[in-house]
């Protein structure tokens, strides 16, 4: 009887061990597919600050303490188009454009390029939508040969956009006008468009599904900031973002969406540009936009994906993450291309294009299976234990009442 009590006590012990580990294994798994932040999280703990402007560039020409707003012009976008790809949003068989996706790069980020061209920009059409990507870049002043590359570039590719503005980090607001400029002038017409950080890999195929329900008009989605606050102290541990009250005088910023990743409607994207130039002037593009949104009466939206970064740089990481993400936060490639990552990317839009399980979903729901019929028959084990068990009892209680009589 000892030992059977001592059995049904480790077969218990089993079954728990077996539940909690199987438990954490299926939360795990439920909160990748779900979007939450187990081996991935939105970048919002201590990311309040937008554009990493360092403080010695607060001092640049551009910067001028005007009006936050006005009537006049105070912010006009007086550079030039030196390479436009003016039909890129025309096709044979006018198929309107649904997305185009604006990739702030810069020129020396050659293989940041070649990346996205091999994976998520190479996709022109998602679910029978038409998807576009186009790299926005300046130029470097006095350096031919560079000037010649980016020309040999886009040659091949037909999908650069470069205005005559010096390409720094400090332009990012310029640079991101001249996408808008572009879509207002060569593609009107499209439906939907993203800003997107050539250090980020989009799930096309999730930003497309995402976009399927959402409003064609006054429409602009991202992972929002609603208070983020201008630094202050210009000693601190932030103070490469420090923003004197002279930059920028009010307690917070409008809301706005960081730079990785946002997308709106195409008429949006047209006012912005209309109306950036009645705005003043700020170096981060992300803040600038939330200024000219809040002007132009446009309700920023927070959603979910926009801005993820996997906790782990290793292959199921990733792979999970951008399964379930809409843009991933990876790295500039700086010497070449990944091909890790493009294995990746590809394993991922193969799974997502067939509608189909991969082999690590077809080993959990194998795990899952096996997991369940062995609890259950260790309960059934249990039980016919704790039967066997109560037989005997009863068994002795009759002999010890017949050793009485």
């Amino acid at each position: 009887m000892m030992h059977r009590r001592r059995l049904m006590l480790v077969l218990a012990l089993l079954a728990g061990l077996y539940c909690t580990s199987w438990f954490k294994i299926m939360t795990w798994s439920s909160f990748s597919q779900n979007q939450a932040s187990l081996e991935m999280e939105d970048n919002t703990a201590g990311k309040n600050i937008a554009g990493q402007v360092e403080t010695e560039q607060l001092a640049g020409p551009a910067i001028t303490y005007k009006p936050m707003y006005s009537k006049e012009e105070i912010n006009p976008h007086h550079f030039h188009f030196l390479i436009a790809n003016v039909d890129a949003c025309t096709s044979a068989d006018n198929t309107s454009v649904f997305l185009v996706m604006l990739v702030k790069s810069s020129v020396e980020d050659v293989y940041d390029r070649e990346q996205i061209r091999r994976t998520w920009g190479g996709d022109t059409v998602v679910k029978d939508k038409r998807t576009l990507t186009m790299f926005l870049l300046g130029t470097i002043t006095g350096n031919q040969t560079t000037t010649l590359s980016v020309k040999e570039e886009n040659d091949r590719y037909n999908d650069i956009i470069q205005e005559d503005f010096v390409d720094s980090y400090q332009n990012l607001t310029i640079k991101n006008m001249m996408g808008l400029k572009w879509i207002s002038m060569y593609c009107p017409n499209v439906t939907y468009v993203a800003s997107v950080d050539a250090d980020v890999m989009i799930n096309v195929n999730n930003l497309v599904t995402r976009l399927s329900d959402k409003p064609r008009r006054q429409f602009a989605e991202g992972s929002l900031r609603a208070k983020a606050a201008p630094v202050r102290d210009s000693k601190g541990n932030a103070k490469k973002w420090y923003t004197p009250k002279e930059v920028y005088p009010e307690a917070t910023y409008a809301p706005f969406f960081p730079g990785s990743c946002y997308v709106m409607s195409g008429d949006v994207a047209i006012s912005i540009y209309a109306e950036s130039s009645h705005v003043r002037y700020l170096p981060w593009d992300d803040v600038f936009v939330g200024l000219v949104m809040k002007r132009i009466g446009v309700t920023p939206l927070q959603g979910r994906g926009y801005e993820k970064y996997p906790r782990k740089y290793e292959n199921n990481t990733l792979r999970w993450t951008l399964k379930h993400a809409i843009a991933v936060i990876i790295r500039h490639q700086k010497h070449k291309v990944d091909e890790r990552l493009i294995k990746i990317w590809q394993t991922v839009a193969n799974t997502q294009k067939h509608d189909k399980f991969d082999k690590y979903d077809v080993l959990l729901i194998f795990l899952a299976v096996i997991g369940v019929l062995v609890v259950y028959l260790l309960i059934a084990l249990a039980f016919l234990i704790k039967c066997r068990q109560d037989e005997s009892d009863l068994d002795d209680y009759e002999s010890d009442d017949s050793f009485v009589d």
